[in-house]
């Protein structure tokens, strides 16, 4: 593995999946790819998170089902605000009051 792709990733995360270098302006990280286009685990859990380690949840395509739980060294930024919400209690229906709701 690339000496400065070790660097950045924990040594689980690089046993367990395929990643690459991405270059930016000012800033290089590791992306990861799924060269065998692998799913997201639908049967996650329970799950006890050590210290350090986040569980980053999305839409089932890219989130810590699929590629694991997130160092805090790695996290760069964080939720200031909802951008949508669906209620699944009742059809998926809007909660708008939610929409753009500031986070603490």
């Amino acid at each position: 593995m690339d000496s400065a792709l070790g660097k950045l990733l924990m040594p689980e995360d690089q046993a367990r999946h395929p990643f690459e270098l991405e270059s930016l302006p000012g800033h290089i990280h590791p992306v990861m790819f799924a060269a065998n286009g692998d799913a997201a685990y639908r049967n996650f859990g329970p799950l006890r998170l050590p210290p350090d380690r986040y569980l980053a949840l999305g839409d089932n395509r890219a989130d810590s089902r699929y590629f694991g739980l997130v160092a805090r060294k790695l996290i760069l930024g964080r939720a200031t605000r909802v951008l949508v919400s669906w209620n699944p209690h009742d059809h998926y229906l809007q909660r708008a009051k939610r929409w753009w709701h500031a986070l603490p």
